[in-house]
């Protein structure tokens, strides 16, 4: 981006400037001549060093004037006005929240953040909502559907062996509690008979 070819434009110029200084007190190096002074080609770098500065000059306020734009369009967005957190914040905040926070936070899918309707995510979260109530009813849809097994069959067997022995334990309790009732009323009866006989 702009940023790096500023960046690599500012160490050429830092390295031009040293060679030029090399050049100017006749420091020999491969790209120097070794005689001191301000030569024919100590000048040649100079303008070659002016033209390069020139060219930050240019490069940097083109950086400005892109991160100004950058931080303008955040501005609209209200990203300056945004908290942000960090990952571990968020973590925290998510433990926090509760159903009625995740369910209302699901809610505000379906508005845009002007707060009209979002017809195409509603229709979206409805389409979902109503996918897992399906996923929910098909095992009984296809029970309906099926036809009757094996499985049924036997379960309406044990059914019927179960209602017949209900009814038998009923009739049983019934013929036992007849019994008792009778026994109860002989006892009585005997007892009531030993008493007048007693008195007389």
């Amino acid at each position: 981006g702009l940023k790096a070819q500023r960046d690599s434009l500012a160490a050429a110029i830092k390295s031009d400037r040293q060679k030029l200084n090399y050049e100017i007190f006749g420091n020999k190096t491969t790209e120097t001549s070794g005689v001191m002074g301000y030569g024919p080609y100590a000048k040649r770098k100079e303008a070659e060093l002016k033209q390069r500065e020139q060219n930050l000059d240019t490069l940097t306020a083109d950086v400005r004037q892109m991160e100004k734009f950058v931080d303008g369009r955040k501005q609209f967005d209200g990203l300056m006005t945004e908290k942000l957190y960090t990952s571990k914040q968020l973590d925290s905040l998510s433990n926090i929240a509760g159903f009625a926070d995740r369910n209302w936070a699901l809610g505000q899918l379906s508005f845009n953040a002007d707060g009209s309707k979002d017809f195409n995510t509603a229709m979206a979260v409805t389409f979902i909502g109503l996918l897992f109530i399906f996923f929910e009813c098909l095992p009984v849809f296809v029970k309906l559907m099926s036809a009757r097994g094996s499985y049924d069959h036997a379960v309406e067997n044990e059914e019927v062996v179960q209602k017949h022995l209900s009814d038998k334990d009923r009739d049983m309790e019934i013929t036992v509690a007849d019994q008792i009732q009778d026994t109860r009323v002989s006892i009585r009866s005997q007892q009531r008979l030993d008493d007048l006989r007693a008195r007389e």
